[in-house]
């Protein structure tokens, strides 16, 4: 089977309706230079009445492909053609509104390769190289990486002076493994026996070397003891101190958000999962909140699953929280407190809000900044 490229091929057809202008219909092909007329111009052709100008402006391309419309040279008639962009007799031809067209085109399609290069690389980790942890006291402004170096020493300190190991007995309690350290706190599992059952607790201390206003672990105990009421609080179960540190006993949690992100698939949870960690975050700051206190050091690294109910989300350390405001029981009203003219950094800075680099006052609003960076 051969395929003619005269007036009435399927060639010359195809090419024709690529060509025609918006709204027109299907023209016969003339072979010349990509030339279309109707059989009806045909005839006005013949007997010399101009063609009325039926086509598309200049620079206006159809959905077929980018034309140019130009008037004929030959005999100085008003008929018009048009050059098709790939035609194979006159080459390449755009328009100056084409061309910007198409240099727009390629910015385009360079900007979604970037977008979706990010986006393979936030999926795919693995193909992407791995990333050194940020050495502390380096990466971090001048005056952040000492306030973090000095909370790093007395967190060693802390430990390093308690003398705990593993064995050790702090009153009823054995020594199991050292879970972590905080910012000026060491946490520790402990367990106990009574009768045939053996109890896991979390015991958090502090050197009593620490200056007094340093040593946050009886404000802590406290708050934990007011936010009982809570579920998304760990329990409470004893406060106290030796001659060398201060401790905090209280429910045994399982892992941290930051823990359960580096092994969630992809380092990603699923849009359920952040959803349901939103909601009790929120819910947790209510609490904190209702009984007039901030946390001021909202990060995944202060938020938990339950041991048992994995489920529910636990909120952490409270050695950064203040209070924003007292009630007054007799006349029933509530008294903030006067901000200060300049408030220390207090906070983690990759998740701290806009106030605390500005050394302003840290209200409610700046723990729900912390959370809005997190998740």
């Amino acid at each position: 089977m051969t395929l003619k490229t005269g007036r009435n091929s399927i060639i010359g057809n195809t090419l024709a309706n690529i060509a025609r202008p918006r709204g027109r219909k299907p023209s016969r092909l003339v072979d010349k230079c990509c030339t279309t007329t109707t059989s009806h111009d045909d005839q006005r052709l013949k007997a010399n009445v101009p063609l009325k100008a039926q086509y598309l402006p200049v620079d206006e391309f159809t959905l077929g492909g980018d034309c140019l419309l130009k008037e004929c040279p030959e005999g100085g008639e008003s008929r018009r053609y048009a050059k098709m962009r790939l035609c194979p007799l006159c080459g390449p031809k755009l328009s100056a509104f084409c061309m910007i067209m198409s240099v727009w085109g390629v910015l385009f399609l360079g900007l979604l390769g970037v977008f979706f290069y990010v986006q393979a690389v936030n999926l795919f980790p693995d193909l992407h190289f791995e990333q050194e942890e940020p050495v502390e006291g380096i990466v971090l402004p001048l005056t952040t990486a000492v306030i973090e170096d000095k909370y790093a020493e007395k967190a060693t300190q802390c430990w390093v002076a308690a003398g705990l190991k593993a064995s050790d007995m702090v009153g009823d309690w054995i020594v199991v493994k050292k879970l972590g350290r905080g910012g000026c706190g060491a946490v520790f599992e402990v367990c106990t026996k009574h009768g045939n059952e053996t109890k896991h607790l979390a015991m958090k201390v502090e050197s009593r070397d620490l200056d007094h206003n340093d040593q946050l672990l009886r404000a802590e105990a406290g708050i934990l003891k007011r936010m009982q009421y809570s579920k998304h609080v760990p329990i409470f179960v004893a406060a106290g101190r030796t001659a060398m540190f201060n401790f905090l006993l209280m429910e045994l949690l399982g892992k941290s958000l930051s823990e359960l992100h580096k092994v969630a698939p992809h380092h990603q949870f699923t849009m359920a999962t952040v959803l349901k960690i939103a909601l009790q975050a929120l819910n947790a700051l209510r609490d904190l909140h209702s009984i007039y206190f901030i946390h001021r050091d909202v990060k995944p690294g202060n938020f938990a699953s339950g041991l048992k109910n994995v489920n529910i989300l636990y909120i952490l350390d409270f050695g950064l929280s203040r209070q924003f405001a007292t009630y007054d029981a007799t006349t029933k009203a509530l008294k903030l407190r006067k901000p200060r003219a300049r408030a220390s950094f207090r906070g983690t800075v990759a998740y701290c809000s806009v106030n605390v680099h500005k050394h302003l006052e840290q209200g409610r609003h700046d723990d729900l900044w912390y959370l809005r960076k997190n998740y």
